[in-house]
């Protein structure tokens, strides 16, 4: 069985495509050590305020949001 995108649209089977999906797991890592980082430090009380406020952790998440469209409506 053949993972979703490993052949083109011609019907050419096994030619592998770039795994999108994963590559969700870096801003997500990214946002949720800095939230870890900013929290420790004592700037924010809780990480719902970091989401709202930390340009880091937001950009972070709409590139996550990006990239899981990306994969699953590409």
């Amino acid at each position: 069985m053949l993972p979703k995108g490993s052949h083109t649209p011609g019907g050419e089977v096994g030619v592998t495509t770039l795994p999108v999906l994963w590559l969700t797991l870096l801003p997500a890592t990214y946002a949720m050590l800095r939230c870890i980082v900013l929290l420790e430090k004592g700037r924010y009380d809780d990480p719902t305020e970091v989401a709202f406020r930390d340009r880091g952790v937001q950009v972070a998440a709409a590139g996550f949001l990006a990239l899981t469209a990306w994969a699953f409506f590409a």
